[in-house]
């Protein structure tokens, strides 16, 4: 330690007593990661880690110390600039066709800070006709964190997302090209490494055929969707603008499809005709939007699953059981609000539809209660389908105003059925 710069030995004396706070965070990422790729029927590996302290600090001293363009650590901060991955996380894909559906799940569910795309490769390696790196960096911070978890709001992660060869061969090219632990490497060493590139490159492309092969079978007649898996292949296939818009959030749509009978691409296409050509919103969520219009015991069903499914991911992230006494009162009083919307006769309003603020108008709400509706089911949409945050006593008030518009609507529906209307029907 004595011929370190006195600088990097400060620092690493600070990174030790800070390390546990870099594991828990990247861990907290990583349960993140893992909830929301399995619930979008995302197959991958989710792993995480702090900077090894010994392997940071050899990083530190070979910037410092190195003949190009060597660091000038002047302080601690200069120092915690400079490295961006004192926390990481990594996602292997399976299939590599996959990743900007992952930038896309990234984007919804973190604060992002920076993207970096590769491949950069080495000019020995594009040299060779090579792509090298092939992977995204992002950069984010948590969001959607309880007043308990404040203390990890503002540390930064760095999510690696590759293919799982891809990550593999990245590996091991990392630590004998660049980390100053083997020595350089020779000649014979180098060609190994461009050959296993080359290798990895045709891997990939093996792995796009079969995906190819599993999202044919998806949608084959008799097929049942089993897994967020199967229903994520099914649902990329059958409706093109599944990939931009992203998929939303598959455990609930397929907990609602086998409760519903509906857990089969026959018996699921009616629906699938409906949002096909849409463009607004994940596709998931526009069909459970459709589904449960049908039946209160649907919706009924998916507020339960709901709430299952908050007390077992969500765990680290909730408040406390205040928090799902007041997220069970709003979900149960946005039923009733679906159910009074649909009127009378059953059919008043096609609540979920892209023109349901003309239907609203026709029921005769003013504009200000429309606005009131797109905001609370904004929230509702919130809970059901992402990772937004809502404190207890925002859903409490949400919950009043959704209590209000249900007196306003079940108003309207009363002269809906009074003598004087039916007799101007007839």
């Amino acid at each position: 330690m004595s011929q370190i710069d006195p600088v990097i030995r400060e620092f690493m004396q600070h990174y030790l007593l800070k390390y546990d706070f870099y594991s828990q965070l990247a861990k907290m990422v990583e349960e993140r990661l893992r909830v929301e790729l399995d619930k979008q029927g995302i197959r991958a590996i989710v792993t995480s880690r702090a900077k090894d302290p010994d392997r940071l600090q050899a990083k530190l001293v070979q910037r410092r110390t190195r003949v190009k363009n060597p660091k000038n650590y002047r302080t601690q901060e200069d120092v915690e600039a400079d490295i961006v991955d004192f926390s990481g996380a990594r996602v292997a894909l399976y299939f590599p066709g996959d990743i900007e559906k992952v930038s896309t799940l990234i984007d919804s569910v973190f604060d992002r800070l920076d993207l970096k795309k590769f491949p950069e490769a080495s000019p020995r390696v594009r040299a060779k006709g090579l792509a090298g790196y092939i992977a995204q960096h992002h950069r984010v911070r948590l969001k959607g964190l309880s007043p308990a978890q404040q203390r990890y709001a503002t540390g930064r992660v760095e999510i690696q997302v590759a293919s799982v060869l891809m990550h593999a061969w990245s590996e091991v090219e990392h630590d004998l090209q660049y980390k100053p632990l083997s020595g350089k490497l020779s000649l014979d060493e180098e060609a190994t490494l461009d050959e296993l590139n080359g290798l990895v490159l045709t891997g990939e492309i093996a792995l796009e055929r079969l995906q190819r092969s599993l999202l044919s079978r998806s949608s084959s007649a008799g097929f049942r969707f089993e897994t967020t898996y199967d229903l994520q292949d099914h649902l990329s296939q059958s409706i093109p603008d599944a990939r931009s818009n992203g998929v939303g959030r598959l455990n609930y749509l397929l907990s609602l499809l086998k409760f519903s009978g509906l857990d089969r691409p026959e018996a699921l296409k009616k629906y699938m005709d409906e949002v096909d050509g849409s463009t607004d919103g994940p596709v998931a969520d526009k069909l459970i939007d459709l589904i449960i219009q049908e039946d209160p015991d649907k919706a009924r069903f998916l507020e339960d699953a709901i709430l299952t499914s908050l007390d077992s991911d969500r765990a680290p992230f909730k408040e406390s059981d205040v928090y799902q006494t007041a997220l069970g009162h709003f979900l149960t009083t946005w039923i009733r609000l679906e159910k009074s919307l649909r009127g009378p006769s059953g059919d008043h309003v096609p609540i979920f539809s892209l023109r349901a603020d003309e239907s609203l108008r026709k029921m005769g709400l003013a504009e200000e209660d429309i606005s009131q509706y797109y905001r609370i089911r904004k929230i509702r949409n919130g809970l059901v389908h992402g990772q937004i945050a809502f404190t207890s006593a925002e859903l409490r008030d949400a919950s009043k105003d959704v209590l209000a518009l249900i007196k306003l609507v079940e108003a309207k529906n009363k002269i809906e059925r009074s003598p004087k209307k039916a007799r101007l029907r007839k």
